[in-house]
C-alpha cells in the first residue's frame, strides 16, 4: 500500500532520535530525582553508592541514551532495569503504572532494534 504522505519517509531517521530523547530525559529526570532524594548526609560515600547503585545505573543509562552513546547496549540495560523494577517491586510498580513499564519496554526494544537514529555518537562510519 502506498503511503499517504511519501515525503515524510525521508524523516525516518528522526523517529529513533525522538524516542531516544524522550526516554533518555525521562530516565534522567526520574533516576536523578531518586538519587538526590535518597541522599543522607550521615551516610558514608561507599554505603551511599551501594544503596543507590540501581538509581545511578538508571541515571547513566538515561545519559547514554540521551546523548546517543552506545545506544543499543544502553537500551539493553534499560530493558533490564524496566523488567527488574516491574517484577521485584512489591505494591505499586516502580514507574507508577504497569502501562509505563510496557511503554518503556517497547521504546527500549525499538531503540535496540533500530539503533540511535540521527544526531548520535554511535552512528556507523
Amino acid at each position: 500500500m502506498s503511503n499517504t504522505f511519501p515525503i515524510l519517509l525521508s524523516f525516518t531517521g528522526f523517529v529513533p532520535f525522538i524516542l531516544r530523547i524522550a526516554v533518555g530525559l525521562y530516565f534522567i529526570y526520574f533516576f536523578g530525582h531518586k538519587t538526590i532524594k535518597g541522599y543522607d548526609a550521615k551516610e558514608t560515600l561507599p554505603k551511599k553508592i551501594k544503596k543507590n547503585a540501581f538509581f545511578i545505573l538508571g541515571l547513566i543509562v538515561g545519559i547514554f541514551i540521551t546523548v546517543g552513546f552506545y545506544t543499543q547496549i544502553a537500551s539493553l540495560l534499560g530493558i533490564a532495569i524496566v523488567g527488574f523494577s516491574l517484577f521485584t517491586k512489591k505494591g505499586t510498580p516502580f514507574f507508577e503504572t504497569k502501562t509505563n513499564h510496557i511503554f518503556l519496554f517497547a521504546i527500549f526494544l525499538s531503540l535496540f532494534i533500530s539503533g540511535a537514529g540521527y544526531l548520535a555518537f554511535d552512528l556507523p562510519f
